[in-house]
């Protein structure tokens, strides 16, 4: 050979040789870079996931059933339950053993022959068909790792199956695996481990699984969506077959046992499958326990929460939106929550109209300008301690400038329809949602502007409204709630008006998301807030005869008790809606999460939603029950006392200024008092 040829060949090996070295050194270090980083947390991690349960959530249906809403581990929607190795059959281990991994017992982490031999498939069809993933690198993959498929995580999960290996037994890594690997997808919540995907497929426990179910299981792993049994049967029943024979050239399963096996059907719908998604209110549960039990506890799971939860008004509220999200031309957003006020447990919750889309929980997590629902909070109050006003305190409903913080503010409340009607009463100003007489109460009484201690009443309900902004303008509505205050307060307003307040602290109501076995009693005698509340709640019924709710009204059976009120922000940025009733408060809203202006009303945007829910209610007679008002003869009042307790009105006069719809109920059932003809408007017909 020629010099300057063998100085080229020797330059060409230094060269590889060099490049060779330099190759392993950087494997090395980066092999080192990934012990150094997973190491200090490897063991902990993945023990925390061997032994992790889901948290699942159940109600009871109509006929007392308890029956499956959801699941979620920590900060996942998730379906798991921790078993131990012991609990899972052997012949489902074995089949999951040869169809991922048949060398599981022989690598020590990542199988070389298998990722040459799926590197030659591969290579062959021209495309990604297989991965030669181990069941260890799986496991890590699934823990540790995310799924995008770059050379970097291949690697990175390579060394890491390899950490885990030397750190667990074979065992262990099973356990863990059986446990973690992910079989299905319900609504949004994630199937993991072969302990729910059991249920979840069989409505059976793994340890009473048939081996063509076992089979089956392992068949799924692959992929839970292309072998779905119930979207794509052909496919996940040959693909069981496939595992079949696999079990049967092992010597796994006897000839016999494989025929009757593959004759065997695919499984049928499970209970599952007809479980509601209610993913915002899932959302808004794990939330409430991460405050009460703390991480910790809800990271580790394996218990169960009853909720209270009504699984029909539920799926209605659902339908209901999505439906009206298909149909709107223009982005939209609504919401619609449900709570009996007796309990403050939650009926029905549904955050926006299509969790898939968007996850943002407009119940919990924004505030709108609530428009008219404030009048009935804040007049309530005024009722109760204000003895110079009821509902038959004549009031004016014309022009008013009020000037206020010095005169460098003013402000001119307009009517809805920008009209004015002369002399009203505060009864009409409530049932027909008059803006001017309403702000008049409060101008006569303060007209400096200053309403920080007025409105400490309707802050006492749950709202939040900072001193800043306690301007005139926020006794029609102008501030920001959130659905969730916003119900909170028409709870406890409720709640007084049924009696169940002893003192300023006991009307409140959180609402609650667990179901509860009792029921509080009504007081003996007056409680707290009653007066004013009944009152309030009067002239919301009102409304449904005569006032903004009347098409809400004419849908309701006349011998239920029900009251309502309508709510509009201000530019029409928002549609309220509120319906009352002794065992259901229900709250709907519509508007868009720009905060841009809308065509809606109170009565045009939100009622005819809450109505969906209120028709279905109605239709359980033994749930809605009247208002527990006090009969006439109970009161020992003076005539005047009796006007200021509620509306007195001679019953001829009565049919002329509030004539009834031909459509709706008579009105109240007149009483004799005295040697006067009166009709009390406060007490229903048949209370």
């Amino acid at each position: 050979m020629q010099p300057k040829y063998a100085k080229g060949l020797i330059f060409v090996l230094a060269l590889f040789a060099g490049l060779v070295i330099s190759g392993i050194l950087f494997l090395g270090f980066w092999v080192w870079k990934i012990d150094q980083t997973w190491s200090p947390i490897l063991e902990g991690r993945l023990q925390e996931r061997r032994q992790a349960g889901s948290v699942r959530v159940m109600a009871k249906n109509l006929k007392g059933e308890s029956q499956w809403v959801g699941s979620f581990t920590g900060g996942r929607m998730e379906e798991r339950q921790a078993l131990q190795l012991s609990e899972v059959p052997p012949q489902l281990v074995q089949a999951i053993v040869v169809l991922e991994d048949p060398r599981f017992l022989k690598h020590g982490g990542f199988d070389v022959m298998g990722i040459i031999r799926a590197f030659v498939k591969n290579l062959l069809s021209f495309r990604l068909a297989q991965g030669g993933s181990t069941i260890t690198q799986q496991l890590v993959k699934n823990v540790f790792l995310s799924q995008e498929k770059t050379f970097q995580r291949k690697f990175t999960e390579m060394v890491l199956a390899a950490l885990v290996e030397k750190r667990f037994s074979k065992d262990e890594i099973l356990e863990a695996y059986m446990n973690e690997v992910y079989l299905g997808q319900l609504g949004t919540v994630e199937i993991h481990g072969v302990g729910r995907a059991a249920e979840y497929y069989f409505a059976k426990k793994v340890d009473q699984l048939e081996v063509h179910e076992m089979a089956l299981l392992a068949a799924v792993i692959a992929s839970p969506h292309v072998y779905s049994p119930r979207k794509h049967p052909e496919r996940a029943k040959a693909r069981r077959d496939r595992v079949l024979k696999a079990l049967a050239q092992a010597n796994l399963i006897l000839p016999e046992e494989l025929q009757a096996a593959i004759a065997k059907p695919l499984p049928g719908p499970s209970s599952y499958v007809a479980s509601t998604r209610a993913a915002y209110l899932m959302d808004a549960l794990r939330h409430r326990l991460l405050e009460e039990r703390g991480e910790m506890e809800i990271l580790k799971g394996g218990f169960d929460v009853n909720i209270s939860l009504d699984l029909e008004l539920q799926e209605i509220a659902e339908k209901t939106l999505l439906d009206a999200s298909l149909q709107w031309e223009a982005p939209q957003q609504a919401i619609l929550l449900a709570a009996d006020p007796r309990s403050c447990e939650i009926k029905a919750y549904v955050g926006g109209t299509d969790y898939r889309i968007t996850q943002l929980d407009r119940i919990r997590q924004s505030r709108r300008s609530i428009g008219s629902l404030m009048k009935p909070l804040e007049i309530s109050r005024l009722l109760e301690e204000d003895p110079t006003l009821n509902l038959a305190t004549p009031l004016e409903d014309r022009p008013l400038e009020w000037s206020y913080d010095g005169g460098r503010g003013k402000w001119s409340p307009q009517n809805f329809d920008l009209k004015f009607r002369g002399r009203v009463t505060l009864r009409q100003a409530l049932e027909e949602s008059l803006n001017v007489p309403i702000a008049r109460v409060y101008f006569e009484r303060e007209p400096s502007g200053f309403l920080s201690n007025y409105l400490d009443s309707v802050r006492a309900l749950g709202l939040e409204i900072p001193a800043e902004r306690a301007l005139p303008s926020a006794i029609l509505g102008a501030i920001d709630q959130s659905p969730m205050n916003v119900m909170s307060a028409y709870l406890r307003l409720t709640r007084q008006a049924l009696g169940l307040a002893r003192d300023a602290g006991d009307f409140d109501c959180r609402l609650r998301f667990d179901a509860r076995n009792d029921m509080p009693e009504t007081l003996d005698g007056q409680a707290f807030g009653q007066k004013g509340a009944r009152l309030t709640i009067s002239a919301l019924e009102g409304a449904l005869r005569r006032g903004t709710s009347i098409a809400f009204g004419k849908k309701l059976p006349p011998s239920q008790a029900w009251a309502a009120k309508t709510g509009t922000s201000s530019d029409r940025k928002g549609s309220w809606f509120v319906a009352l009733s002794p065992t259901l408060v229900v709250l709907g809203w519509v508007g868009n999460d720009e905060a841009k202006a809308t065509t809606y009303t109170g009565a045009t945007g939100a009622m005819p939603f809450v109505s969906k829910l209120v028709e279905k209610w109605a239709q359980r007679p033994e749930l809605v029950q009247g208002w527990n008002w006090p009969q006439p003869a109970e009161i020992s009042l003076s005539m005047i006392e009796m006007d200021r307790l509620c509306k007195v009105k001679d019953v001829d006069t009565y049919q002329k200024d509030y004539p009834t719809p031909e459509s709706w109920s008579p009105p109240p059932v007149a009483k004799l008092v005295g040697t006067k003809n009166i009709n009390y408007e406060l007490f229903r017909a048949g209370a």
